[in-house]
Parts: C-alpha cells; structure tokens; sequence
C-alpha cells in the first residue's frame, strides 16, 4: 500500500505543478484534488490529537461558511475551491509526516531542476513560463520546494542539506522576484549557520567579527548596491519600498476593509484592489476569504512557528519563517497547492510540543 501512495503523491504532486503551467486543464487540477481526499482518508488513522484537528477545523470552516453565505449570497467558485483546498493539502502533509517521502521528494526537487535548466538554456524568462503566474509564483515554488527537501531529509535522518539554498539564490535571482531574492540570501545565511555552526569556535567567531569590522566599509556599500538592486530589479523598477505598488495596494485593501469584512472576509463580487484584482499579500488574502476564522488561522501558524525556536528546532522554524516572509508579498499561501509544505512543518512543531516518537504522530 505504502507503494502505491508513493506513486499517488508524486503523481499528485506533479499534476500541481502541471497545473501552474497549463492552467486550463481542470484534469490536472482534479488528480491533485483527488490524491490529496484519498492520502487524507488514508492517514486519518495515525493520530487521535491530528485527528481531532482536522475535525474542528472542518467544523469551523463549515460553521463560517455558512453565515458567510446566509450574509453575502451563494459563493463563488474561486471560494469553494480554497476551502476544499485546505483539506487536500492536509492530506499530502499528513502523507509527508506520517510516511518517509524524501526518495520522492528528491526525485520531484530533480525533475522541477532539470525542467528549468532546459527552461533557462534554451534563453526564456521565468514570465514565459506560464501565461497565467509571474516569475514570482515560480520563485515561490523553487523556494517551497527547497524548504521541503530540507525539512524532510532532517526529519528523517537529522541530516542539513545546504545545496538546496544555493540553487534558490540562483533561481531566484533567474526569476528576478525582489523578494524571492531577498529572501533566498536569508535562507542561505541562517542554513550556512545552522550547517557548519560546530565548526564555529568562539575563537573563529572572534576573527570573523574584527575581519568584518575590518572591511565593514565594503561589506556595507557591497549591501547597499546588491539590495538596491534586489528593490529596482536591476535598474528595471524605479519604485521603492515605502510608496511601491504594493504599498499602494496594501492601503486600498485597509480602506476598504470594515468591522463586517473583518469577521467574514469580504463579499464575492470580483475585487479590485487600485489596478489590481488581488492583494499581493497572502496574510490578506487569507482574511479575504476566512474573516476572522483566517486571523484565528494565522495566529495559530504564528505560535506554532514561534514555538519551534521555543523548542530550539531551528531549522524547521527557519523552513517556516522563510515560507511565511516569502508570502508576505506575494498571493502564494492561504489556500494554493502547496500549503502542505508549511502545513507538514507546522504539524512537525505539533508533535515536538506534543512529544510523540514519529511512529505514533
């Protein structure tokens, strides 16, 4: 059996990617639906705590719906299909947590490589990808997609992959998504320390800092040139962080927001934020569609985040971390196809708390 959900969740995993390229068919969309009910069916087995998660949460999410509906009207199908995809995800997550999934993982990490080194051989952009995502959509999955090789390969052989940061540095930067650079240069700093920390002595931590303060005048005007043009993509963009389109749109979603939105989300009809149809922000985004259930969501994946430094698992907080900056300033999380990368983690700092050996999560 243990075969034929590792087929099923490659095959699923697969179709998602499909998807973000080939937008129009639904097929693809409908395997990845269809892997992800069954591998939650599947796993609804292993624990009672898990188990009486998923429960409440449903019911919860039932309970909003339906005031949702009796206050705005029948719901959209964009609506619909982001409270379906939050179980489906559950389920590849619960498939990685209760399962040893790091052959594929690696296997799905080596097929997305070598799609986009043919990809950027044959000289395309990462816009030309798909007509329907930007180059930041596929930063966000390179880097997702990273964070989950880490995070699986230290979780069942307490082993840090460094190679995976690299690569995101060189995609990101391929992709040109400001903060996909800024925040695969952070997730290459943290896991070079996290890796090599037993080599640090607090004699070779003493060197580094008279080295640093030594060049402290190149390192800082080598920063300022690298992350002004990180911000201006390169000279491309002549926005900058305070006063930039996001900005913009950011307030246009705070003025439009109310005590009725705050508690249900806000209405179906189509959205405009400014010039925009979404908000760039997933944690807004997440309140667009859950209302308050979203905030109560989002405090919960705080904590649970929080609670791993708490527990002193770095590198899972720092796998979180980096996947919650990343949708800071871009619609990738709270609901799309590949929230059951953070969902695994956080579920990973469920049963540290709960101190359950991984036989009985």
């Amino acid at each position: 059996m243990k075969q034929i959900n590792n087929i099923l969740f490659v095959i699923g995993v697969i179709s998602s990617l499909l998807f973000y390229v080939y937008r129009e068919n639904l097929i693809l969309l409908a395997i990845f639906f269809g892997v992800g009910v069954y591998l939650l069916i599947y796993n609804f087995k292993y624990s009672k705590r898990i188990n009486l998660l998923l429960i409440y949460l449903m019911i919860s999410i039932i309970v909003f719906s339906a005031i949702k509906i009796l206050v705005y009207g029948y719901p959209d199908r964009v609506f619909i299909l982001k409270y379906c995809l939050v179980f489906v995800n559950f389920g590849f997550a619960l498939e990685l947590l209760n399962t040893n999934k790091m052959k594929q993982v690696n296997i799905l990490y080596l097929l997305i490589n070598i799609y986009l080194t043919v990809f950027i051989l044959l000289g395309y952009q990462s816009t030309q990808l798909s007509d329907y995502n930007s180059g930041n959509i596929v930063n966000f999955i390179y880097i997702a997609f990273s964070v989950l090789v880490v995070a699986t390969t230290y979780y069942y052989r307490e082993k840090v992959l460094f190679y995976p940061a690299i690569l995101s540095i060189i995609i990101s930067f391929w992709s040109q998504g400001r903060g996909g650079m800024i925040i695969s240069l952070i997730f290459f700093l943290i896991l070079f320390l996290i890796r090599y920390r037993k080599y640090l002595s607090k004699l070779g931590i003493g060197l580094f800092l008279i080295l640093t303060a030594i060049l402290s005048k190149f390192i800082v005007d080598v920063s300022v040139n690298l992350f002004t043009n990180i911000v201006t993509r390169f000279g491309t963009r002549n926005d900058n962080l305070i006063g930039s389109s996001r900005g913009i749109i950011w307030q246009s979603y705070f003025e439009q927001l109310n005590h009725l939105k705050f508690f249900l989300g806000f209405d179906f009809v189509p959205l405009m934020f400014v010039w925009y149809p979404t908000v760039h922000n997933s944690f807004f985004d997440f309140q667009i569609s859950f209302g308050i259930l979203g905030v109560i969501i989002l405090l919960c994946i705080l904590y649970y985040t929080f609670k791993l430094l708490a527990l002193k698992q770095f590198l899972y907080f720092l796998c979180s971390i980096i996947i919650l900056m990343r949708g800071f300033t871009d619609t990738v999380l709270f609901v799309n196809n590949y929230d059951f990368i953070l969902i695994f983690i956080i579920l990973i700092s469920m049963t540290k708390q709960w101190s359950l050996p991984k036989e009985e999560v």
